[in-house]
């Protein structure tokens, strides 16, 4: 009978090649025996990174694909299979994840300007997400990971003036360098 001796863990060891004699006495025959460590889902998918932060300019086009995530799982067939959900986070509807390939497109028109938070008195362009890994065993392993998308601004705007048409009036014994009119344009971008 050839039994344990201590614990298996197939990620470390997954074959064991054993010789074994049977003596009489006064003959003497070997065999070899191999035992194979069946995997059992013992192992949670792994992020490569502690986290994941992607800049997305504005005007990124639809359907782009604008970052990645990335888990291994050390088991092996469908415990091993990983595979990708979003569980919560600001941007859902901004964002498709590809269960498989953890690849991110953008599902809409972004815009920095539409981020301007009236209570902070700041731009607030980033979008946080919480995605979830988990492998294909008959009991699920799971981690998550945060992923921020930073919206970046670009020039889309044309400063505007405050007013189309500006009047003034001014002496003409005035010296060189006096002010004469003060105009404002305002262009939103940041």
């Amino acid at each position: 009978t050839i039994s344990t001796s201590g614990t298996l863990d197939r990620e470390t060891i997954a074959r064991y090649t054993l010789n074994v004699t049977a003596n009489d006495g006064l003959q003497t025959s070997h065999c070899m025996v191999r035992i194979n460590v069946n995997d059992v889902n013992d192992n949670a998918p792994k992020f490569d990174q502690s986290f994941y932060s992607f800049d997305i300019p504005e005007d990124t086009a639809i359907g782009t694909t604008v970052g990645s995530v990335r888990a291994d799982d050390l088991d092996v067939g469908l415990n091993g299979d990983v595979l990708y959900s979003l569980t919560a986070g600001w941007g859902n509807d901004t964002f498709e994840l590809d269960p498989v390939k953890g690849t991110f497109k953008l599902l809409r028109v972004l815009d920095f300007e539409e981020t301007w938070d009236f209570v902070l008195m700041l731009w607030n362009s980033l979008y946080t997400l919480q995605v979830l890994a988990y492998d294909a065993g008959t009991e699920p392993q799971t981690s998550s990971i945060l992923v921020f998308f930073n919206v970046k601004d670009t020039n889309d705007h044309i400063p505007e003036f405050e007013q189309g048409e500006y009047n003034a009036a001014v002496y003409e014994n005035v010296t060189i360098g006096t002010s004469v009119l003060q105009v404002e344009a305002l262009d939103i971008d940041s």
